[in-house]
């Protein structure tokens, strides 16, 4: 299971472009437009009897909805994946995961040590990457959703609107 951002259909067709513009240069496999998001918090596997708790925590998140900006893109060699990302990070953005974490935390779930670094994976098992051209996409936020995956298919299981700015 894993906490993420889930474009609109307007968003996700614009992402989906710049990744098919570049895919022509890096060889890498394209993520399927059904697919774009951004992380925010990653949990791994859950047991069942859990998801109401997880549902309650993301209940009680209260963050204003937002527009953010992906105009920027990168290459992460090792893991071979070209991404897209603001290169502002919203202020609301980051206020939505540190509550969504401290929810968690004081709940017990256990979650990656590592910081959080807002992206939208594009390509993977890219290579020869060119990844200095990107058109900006513009992404109204408005909700943030849990997501089951299974089998390689992500199944939306929870959705919850961020307050009107």
């Amino acid at each position: 299971l894993f906490f993420a951002l889930w474009p609109d259909e307007a968003a996700r067709a614009a992402l989906h472009e710049q990744a098919l513009a570049l895919k022509a240069g890096a060889c890498g496999r394209l993520t399927r437009a059904a697919k774009l998001h951004m992380t925010l918090v990653f949990l791994g596997d859950v047991a069942r009897a859990r998801v109401a708790e997880l549902e309650r925590i993301a209940q009680a998140v209260a963050t204003n909805a937002f527009d953010m900006r992906i105009d920027r893109t990168g290459y992460w060699s090792r893991q071979q994946i070209v991404w897209a990302a603001p290169q502002v990070v919203p202020s609301a953005l980051s206020q939505l995961v540190a509550a969504l974490e401290a929810g968690l935390r004081a709940a017990g779930f256990q979650l990656e040590d590592r910081a959080w670094q807002p992206h939208i994976t594009l390509l993977r098992d890219a290579r020869r990457p060119s990844v200095s051209k990107y058109a900006a996409t513009d992404w109204p936020v408005n909700d943030f959703v849990l997501v089951e995956s299974a089998r390689g298919a992500y199944r939306v299981i929870g959705r919850w609107n961020l307050a009107a700015t």
